[in-house]
């Protein structure tokens, strides 16, 4: 979800559910999911609900108007009401629909803004993200570059570097396991789950919980997902000062 606020004079907040929305939809079929947005502050508000397409330039989004990213989603999906006013602490819902066109395929994105203003002041921007995959295409494939330990003010953090293959999203995480050379079990890490849109490369990191004594280690694991093969992460050695 982003957030922009533009003013103080007015104290706003817009609280929207989901944060994202994943769609599996043949071609050519007409799909729709209810959002939810809530207003937090303590006086009404007017709110602007809109579609823009979404995309990414490394690890950053990217929001763009409609039609103008590849893979946009924007292109067939429409959002209503578009604008209405929310008193103190109400919540209203809003459709989302999305007609995809009979000849798409693989993964599309998009984003749904809704907008906040008080006072004739416009003060904040949240937003749901969209996911559609219209199928069509292979699952994604993963890659995983060997994973790094970094050391900073005496705690260690790993970092694998992981890149998507495919037409459409998944959701992935590291799971891996720390034992001194040639030893047992020592400790677990494993990362949050990330979303990777297709082709998208980027790094899952985790601080490790566990203090390490001054030694050589080895970390082993596996990079998992909701729609791809398992990936074996091969051992790495690293040395604790």
């Amino acid at each position: 979800m982003m957030t922009l606020f533009t003013s103080a004079a007015w104290a706003l907040g817009l609280a929207v559910s989901p944060p994202y929305v994943v769609v599996e939809a043949a071609p050519g079929s007409v799909v729709g999911h209810t959002l939810s947005v809530r207003n937090t502050a303590s006086h009404p508000v007017e709110v602007k609900v809109y579609v823009n397409d979404w995309w990414y330039e490394g690890e950053e989004h990217v929001f763009a108007p409609i039609g103008t990213v590849e893979r946009s989603a924007g292109a067939f999906a429409t959002v209503g009401p578009a604008t209405f006013r929310l008193g103190a602490d109400e919540r209203r819902e809003i459709q989302l629909e999305a007609q995809l066109p009979p000849d798409v395929s693989g993964g599309h994105y998009a984003t749904v803004f809704f907008e906040a203003s008080a006072g004739g002041t416009a003060g904040m921007r949240v937003a749901s993200l969209v996911m559609i995959d219209a199928g069509g295409v292979e699952a994604p494939t993963l890659t995983a570059a060997a994973p790094q330990v970094v050391f900073e003010g005496g705690r260690a953090t790993v970092s694998l570097p992981v890149e998507q293959r495919g037409d459409t999203h998944t959701f992935a995480r590291f799971k891996g396991i720390i034992r001194r050379k040639d030893g047992p079990v020592i400790a677990r890490v494993a990362t949050e789950e990330a979303r990777f849109l297709p082709g998208q490369a980027r790094n899952l990191s985790v601080p490790m919980e566990t203090p390490l004594e001054s030694g050589i280690y080895s970390l082993d694991g596996v990079l998992v997902s909701d729609n791809a093969l398992p990936v074996p992460v091969s051992s790495t050695l690293f040395t604790v000062p």
